[in-house]
């Protein structure tokens, strides 16, 4: 495996396309990352930049049980800020 990528290998070796690993790139290197610029081409190494992509981003959280809908929907509201009431309407 190589120990460097660059926009031409980055969709190849990790399956960034081009056009985010410039935008990565940028990023990777305004938060101190070492981005070797030879030409036109971004270079950096590839476990540095894969650890900061790791670390900026946002865990997955598991997808709830069919049967847990309403705890979803209470918690989705929680994050929200918004505070859910029983519906007026008759049930027909």
């Amino acid at each position: 495996m190589p120990r460097a990528i660059s926009q031409r290998t980055s969709e190849r070796i990790i399956g960034v396309d081009r056009r985010s690993y410039l935008s990565l790139a940028r990023e990777y290197a305004a938060a101190g990352g070492s981005v070797l610029v030879v030409g036109k081409l971004r270079v950096v190494e590839i476990d540095p930049f894969v650890a900061w992509l790791a670390r900026r981003s946002q865990p997955a959280r598991p997808a709830p049980a069919a049967n847990d809908e309403t705890d979803a929907l209470s918690e989705l509201a929680a994050d929200l800020g918004v505070v859910l009431e029983p519906s007026r309407r008759r049930a027909r």
